[in-house]
């Protein structure tokens, strides 16, 4: 083993370290999120309305759990998937959900290294290993107890089933994926419309329309209200809540989709709208036109490029950027190609920002008023979205990479 090889395991034990200590130990002392999506599964098995916040408090203490929860504000479909979580007690589901994710990533780099060719005892395995898993938004999704690795294990499963062409696995995997997290799957089911790919679109439909019935028809049986509590939810989120891009949501620094640094110039909501949907439609049309080939980088490519726009164009928060291990390993196997090496250099770097949650630590200063008067400023505010710049230089490299290598 050369010097530089034995230099990049040494990194790559000091990422597990450094993840292993952000992740699991963090999450094995309680997690964040969990207890919401938990809760609502359980009120949805229980046959009682999952957006009431009363009643997700009186589901959650019966369980086991102690503090307050916020609102739910996950589709029905979601309850469908999280139900065999939410029948065990709430301590065992929080531990078994802490393993689960950590079982999740491994799978991930494993499917992803396998898919490119990536082989153990290669140098540039080692470093796309040190690099994923120090990547944070992995750490902030276990720790959190969020659902966005299980999302992207699915996305990455669909892949593989892309390039094997098993139409229907990889409609049913993205199908899967959107149910948890909508804003994170959808634009992959709009990709295999784009691209006509039939098996796929029937299998998500088949998967999303099974999940709604099984979803909306146990709450219609137990005769649950519960449209009219989760339109309330969702609009409380998005107007003056936590999912609200503008001003007047303290906490918008930790959002990293497009929205937030447009809303720094305009509190227009529909011209900022239109704005975002202007730019994942161009930069998508770009990087998809002319491609064809059905090969791993080539698809490993594309999804790459979607994964950016998902995070860019729908409310998503720095534990989405899990999505981020896609472009990872396309940049990996890209560097060696002399005429991809550049762009593959920028994708990298790109994603660097992700190594460190610095957003959110700089959004706890702000509201702690560690920062001063500094901290309320506009442009101080601007240049604190660095993460969705990063995505930004992500979108356009992977955009001229599809150009630049039309086959993958």
């Amino acid at each position: 083993m050369s010097a530089g090889h034995a230099t990049l395991v040494a990194l790559m034990f000091v990422a597990a370290a450094y993840g292993f200590v952000r992740g699991p130990a963090r999450a094995w002392r309680g997690t964040i999120d969990l207890d919401v999506f938990y809760s609502a599964s359980r009120a949805w098995l229980l046959g009682t309305n999952p957006y009431d916040e009363a009643n997700l408090n009186a589901v959650f203490r019966a369980a086991g759990g102690q503090k307050p929860l916020d609102l739910s504000l996950n589709p029905p479909v979601t309850f469908v998937l999280l139900a065999p979580l939410a029948a065990l007690p709430w301590g065992v589901a929080e531990k078994g959900w802490t393993v689960l994710n950590v079982v999740l990533t491994g799978a991930c780099l494993w499917a992803l290294a396998s898919l490119v060719g990536l082989r153990l005892g290669q140098p540039r395995t080692t470093f796309f290993l040190a690099f994923a898993l120090a990547l944070a938004p992995f750490h902030t999704a276990i720790s959190q107890g969020q659902l966005t690795v299980a999302v992207t294990a699915l996305v990455v499963l669909a892949l593989s089933a892309e390039v094997q062409e098993k139409g229907t696995l990889a409609g049913v995997a993205l199908g899967l994926a959107t149910a948890l997290k909508p804003q994170m799957g959808l634009l992959f089911l709009l990709l295999e419309l784009v691209r006509l790919r039939w098996r796929a679109l029937a299998g998500a439909a088949g998967t999303l329309a099974a999940l709604a019935v099984v979803a909306v028809g146990r709450m219609a049986l137990a005769g649950v209200a519960w449209l009219p509590s989760w339109k309330e939810s969702l609009a409380t989120f998005t107007r003056g809540g936590t999912g609200d891009p503008t001003a007047a949501n303290p906490s918008r620094l930790l959002m990293i989709n497009l929205h937030v640094v447009l809303h720094s110039f305009t509190d227009r909501r529909w011209l900022v709208n239109l704005l975002v949907l202007a730019f994942v439609i161009s930069a998508g049309a770009l990087a998809l036109a002319g491609r064809r080939e059905r090969g791993p980088r080539s698809e490993l490519l594309t999804y790459s490029v979607v994964a950016v726009l998902s995070l860019l164009g729908f409310y998503n928060r720095f534990y989405s950027a899990t999505l981020l291990i896609l472009p990872l390993a396309w940049s990996v196997v890209s560097l060696n190609e002399r005429s991809l090496r550049r762009t593959a250099t920028a994708v990298a770097l790109g994603i660097a920002p992700f190594l460190v949650p610095a957003t959110a630590v700089m959004s706890r200063l702000v509201r702690e008023g560690a920062l001063g008067a500094v901290g309320v400023h506009t442009w101080w505010q601007v240049l604190a979205f660095h993460e969705v710049y990063a995505l930004l230089v992500l979108a356009v490299a992977l955009v001229v990479a599809s150009r630049r290598s039309p086959s993958g």
